[in-house]
């Protein structure tokens, strides 16, 4: 069979985004969404949870400012205390400059930002792929196992390589290297991973419709997750210009008939929390993927 998890990323990255991404699930092109809950108005998960959408969280350690302070984080901050992006926390996870404990704790209180707001938290993916890298792949599997989310991405897109999109075909072999070793750690917590993933190409393509045309033509068996990255063109303004191709992606996917070419291709939609898991751990993995207690505290904040 072939089933298809198409999530939305970067819920509450700006109003565009959000409205994105919640007229693509009232389409019924996107059947999930990953929320990046340091940057989530409360608003927007009170409109989130009514909405019935399944969720995740989109672990951010890249971009805004961290919800429990900046002690013990500032490897990868800024002068103004926010995260400094991809590329120094890459670093810092490759050199083993990272406190996991702190890290845990940072993302412990992320996924309750989604839980005190009544939204169930089904999956856990990264924000620029940063749940791939050392360390925080760890503390990724932890929150994930701890709370009962049903899995995680795996990002693995092939590497199809046209002269005109080298950029994604680098950021696609770079993630692979990192993809491996995460992949591991992921089944011994026992975590659903699907079996395919496209979602990079996307962000550079020139004509997403028929891009994504041909990932739902070529759809291998077991689980796809396609990651689309949405605005609405109508809440952009002139500071969001960088948006625009992520508006362009959303009218592109309005305009095709997107139910149909999922039928044609003998597809059909799901959900992280519907998928069969890919291993079961073992008592052995399981002390192994959970064996730190979660924080319960830090900086006024509580479970």
């Amino acid at each position: 069979m072939k089933r298809v998890i198409v999530n939305a990323d970067d819920f509450g990255l700006h109003p565009a985004v959000t409205a994105g991404v919640l007229r693509a699930a009232e389409s019924g092109i996107v059947s999930s969404t990953t929320v990046l809950a340091n940057l989530c108005p409360d608003r927007d998960l009170k409109t989130l949870r009514q909405s019935g959408l399944a969720c995740g969280l989109h672990v951010n350690l890249v971009e805004g400012a961290p919800v429990t302070g900046t002690e013990g984080l500032e490897p990868i901050l800024d002068g103004n205390g926010k995260f400094k992006g991809i590329w120094l926390l890459a670093r810092a996870a490759t050199l083993r400059q990272l406190d996991a404990d702190r890290l845990l704790e940072e993302v412990w209180v992320q996924t309750r930002v989604l839980l005190d707001a009544g939204i169930r938290v089904v999956h856990l993916d990264g924000h620029q792929h940063a749940h791939l890298l050392p360390v925080v792949s760890d503390v990724t599997a932890q929150v994930a196992r701890k709370i009962g989310a049903s899995g995680v991405r795996l990002t693995r897109e092939p590497l199809r390589f046209a002269p005109v999109m080298w950029k994604a075909t680098l950021k696609k072999l770079l993630i692979l290297l990192f993809a491996q070793t995460a992949a591991r750690k992921f089944a011994a917590c026992g975590l659903r991973m699907p079996t395919a993933f496209f979602g990079i190409a996307l962000l550079e393509s020139r004509d997403p419709r028929r891009l994504v045309e041909k990932i739902l033509a070529r759809l291998p068996e077991g689980v796809t997750e396609i990651a689309l990255h949405l605005a609405a063109g109508d809440c952009l303004d002139a500071s969001t210009g960088h948006l625009a191709h992520w508006a362009r992606t959303l009218d592109a996917l309005l305009e095709m008939d997107f139910a149909q070419a999922l039928a044609d291709a003998g597809g059909v939609l799901t959900t992280f929390a519907e998928i069969d898991a890919v291993h079961k751990p073992s008592k052995t993995d399981d002390r192994t993927c959970c064996a730190s207690p979660l924080p319960k505290t830090h900086g006024g904040q509580t479970e």
